[in-house]
């Protein structure tokens, strides 16, 4: 039997995917008949099959509805450029390749950037949009494993709207792309169409480099649309582990969230490669801990206490002037990932500039007075204690009845002072007092010193007991990390060392001769050369050309690089060797 992850695609009753359907696949999965010991009844069976289903297979479908809804103005944009109004006049440039210099209206083309790893998804979603606001358009997609001829052909004998979609236009030089857009310029019957055709460009960058960019500056209309927001499509992505129907989100490790951060920032902006990644995560979960959903559902309580606890934290120290450089949170889950990174992390904020900073402000100045109450209340409900309410009440109270105590103090002074005579200089001196007495003097009194002392011991603890790691078998992605991560140099030598050696695989053949090398520091290249040579078929007659193209192709990936000798020609340095890399 196969043993791949497959779930049943055949309908129970209702037309619903049951339990008793996909029983085999589960046995295969993760022990069926050990994980069913572990719950009561059919319906907690039933109940947990359905949170399994969903956690394996509903991500993609989430993530995708989110990122349409972010995306659809964006889209509607495309769709208007791609299908204009029939009563919009293109606009018209004198076309330099024809004798008679006659006018021909400018071809529309869209440059919508993407990344590699989501082209499919965001043409597909193109190509729906503007099928529904053109329905009688036809599709062709351009290869460069087909002749120009057979895209010209395909254009001449369609009618009506045609869109053209080339994907990956940058990723290498391509003239027979060059080829085919001076066709459409020059040839007659695709000449007179060129106001119905539509090309939409996909790649990375913001820009057709080479050739066909100058190309299409002289006949073209290009418009640049981009897909690429990467802070908000990661943040789309997280936001959508967050479903409103379960007991307890789905939580990732701390660990699993930087190499996730890390992969998505720094390789390709990819939402398909996070999304493959966080299935494996929880695929694995599920094989480790098949029942982790269910017990995971007392962890709820704490959960939303943190969720709440953090936010209020968040909002304490973020985008304040007088924290600014010390506090280097830019959004919340970037400080939720640094909570469930790093050990210790009220002892880290303790140490901090920003909390001594605020710590000092609120015990020593009246500044922070009109949030504290907020703060005290919105802490007082996240962790279900009416404490925090108490002291809400008492301060507000406190200080309320210290300004009062002030502003009879001001006045019996005003009554007091002598009318229609200078103040001598003692007098002002006592007056400016009695002004900053009354601005500060409620945080000087020993009341409010001692409530803000009780006030404090409270958001600490709030803090402190609420803002740490979850429980390692509450998340998804511990130790997940390292069986993704990408070692290139790793696979690249494991690669070329077990492919078999022939005409198809001459690098392979080349490497392996270099490992076969009695000196492993300083190779000689003609007996590196010999070796290469045995390990080819006889009757290859380009064996040089294709030992020096490996010899080539190793000098640029760094493997190797020429001799420091005199004679440069006659031996090679190996820099990578995996004697070597066993010492890095």
């Amino acid at each position: 039997m196969d043993s791949g992850f497959v779930i049943s695609t055949r309908k129970g009753k209702g037309g619903i995917l049951t339990l008793e359907d996909n029983k085999a696949m589960l046995n295969e999965v993760i022990d069926w008949d050990k994980t069913a010991g572990g719950l009561q009844s059919d319906s907690e069976q039933r109940r947990w099959f359905a949170q399994f289903l969903k956690d394996t297979t509903g991500l993609n479908e989430r993530v995708n509805a989110a990122i349409a809804e972010e995306w659809e103005a964006d889209e509607r944009d495309i769709v208007q450029f791609l299908t204009p109004d029939k009563k919009h006049k293109d606009d018209v440039i004198m076309n330099v390749f024809l004798k008679d210099r006659q006018n021909t209206a400018r071809l529309r083309c869209a440059l919508l950037q993407c990344p590699f790893g989501d082209m499919n998804r965001v043409v597909s979603a193109v190509v729906k949009n503007v099928r529904k606001a053109e329905r009688s358009i036809t599709t062709l997609h351009y290869s460069k494993s087909e002749p120009v001829s057979t895209v010209i052909d395909e254009l001449a004998k369609t009618t009506g709207i045609v869109l053209l979609i080339v994907k990956h236009a940058n990723a290498s030089a391509d003239p027979q792309l060059v080829s085919l857009f001076s066709l459409l310029s020059t040839y007659h019957p695709i000449r007179d169409r060129v106001n119905s055709l539509r090309v939409l460009f996909c790649t990375p960058q913001d820009v057709l480099q080479d050739d066909i960019g100058h190309l299409l500056s002289e006949m073209a209309s290009v418009r640049r649309f981009t897909y690429l927001r990467p802070q908000l499509l990661f943040q789309l992505l997280i936001d959508s582990l967050q479903d409103a129907n379960d007991a307890l989100p789905i939580l990732l490790d701390g660990q699993f969230l930087s190499f996730l951060r890390q992969t998505f920032f720094s390789v390709d902006y990819s939402v398909n490669r996070l999304i493959s990644f966080i299935n494996f995560a929880i695929l694995d979960k599920y094989l480790k801990y098949p029942l982790w959903r269910i017990q995971s559902g007392e962890y709820s309580a704490r959960l939303d206490a943190y969720n709440n606890v953090l936010q209020s934290f968040f909002i304490l120290f973020h985008n304040r002037s007088e924290y600014k450089g010390t506090f280097k949170f830019e959004s919340v889950t970037e400080l939720d990932e640094h909570i469930q990174t790093v050990e210790g992390f009220w002892q880290e904020v303790k140490e901090s500039d920003y909390y001594s900073t605020w710590r000092n402000r609120l015990k020593t100045t009246t500044h922070l007075n009109d949030s504290l109450p907020a703060l005290l209340l919105c802490l007082s409900k996240a962790v279900k204690n009416e404490e925090g309410e108490r002291l809400k009440d008492e301060f507000e109270a406190a200080v309320a009845e210290e300004s009062e105590e002030a502003k009879r103090k001001e006045l019996s002074n005003k009554t007091n002072a002598p009318s229609n005579q200078k103040m001598t200089s003692l007098q002002l001196q006592q007056k400016y007092k009695a002004k900053i007495d009354m601005q500060i003097g409620a945080n000087q009194s020993p009341k409010i010193s001692q409530i803000k002392e009780k006030c404090l011991q409270f958001i600490e603890n709030a803090f402190k007991e609420n803002l740490h790691r979850h429980p390692t078998e509450m998340t998804i992605g511990s130790g997940v990390a390292e069986q993704l991560r990408c070692n290139l140099p790793l696979q690249t030598e494991t690669k070329l060392a077990t492919a078999k050696p022939g005409k198809e695989h001459y690098l392979a053949a080349v490497w392996i001769a270099l490992l076969e090398q009695p000196e492993w520091k300083i190779m000689k290249l003609n007996e590196w050369f010999a070796d290469f040579k045995e390990k080819m078929p006889s009757t290859d007659k380009h064996i040089a050309d294709e030992f020096y193209s490996g010899l080539f192709l190793f000098e640029q990936m760094g493997l190797v690089r020429p001799g420091s000798d005199a004679r440069k020609e006659s031996t090679a340095l190996c820099i990578f060797h995996p004697l070597l890399r066993s010492f890095l």
